[in-house]
């Protein structure tokens, strides 16, 4: 979400490094705590179901991400917003967490890792979500273009 922020140019680029920091920060932070408070091994880690290919998982997370994010940059406010962007992401959830473990977002696989140990296809947790990303960005900018014009006819 933080990338198609700044892509759309709704955030400079100083606060999508520092967004990106602080949720690499918390999301270790969280998983020490979990790892800290539940006992046995932590089981929060995201991993690609068996019959999941690399690229299979890579463009399943770009999918659910990109529809959560064209969600996310859609919307212009009111008091339903956060309805429709839980949907979203319920949606999102539902077609990928027993695929690829529903990660959508780089810092949310990061984390456990810190902790569990990292997968040798760890990457697709960051290249899925990016890809997803700016393919949503793109949608974004094609369709406020063809609004913009609607108007000016």
């Amino acid at each position: 979400m933080t990338t198609a922020l700044y892509i759309t140019g709704k955030i400079p680029w100083l606060r999508a490094i520092q967004t990106i920091v602080a949720q690499v920060i918390a999301a270790i932070a969280a998983s020490g705590f979990v790892s800290a408070l539940l006992p046995g091994p932590l089981n929060i880690d995201t991993k690609l179901d068996a019959s999941m290919s690399v690229a299979r998982g890579i463009f399943l997370e770009a999918f659910v991400t990109s529809m959560l994010v064209l969600t996310i940059l859609m919307l212009e406010g009111g008091p339903s917003k956060p309805m429709y962007i839980g949907m979203s992401l319920f949606v999102a959830e539902l077609c990928s967490a027993f695929y690829t473990g529903g990660s959508l977002n780089p810092a949310r696989s990061f984390g456990p890792c810190v902790f569990i140990g990292f997968t040798d296809y760890h990457y697709i947790y960051w290249f899925g979500p990016l890809l997803g990303s700016g393919v949503a960005s793109g949608a974004y900018w094609l369709i406020n273009s063809v609004h913009a014009e609607e108007n000016r006819v």
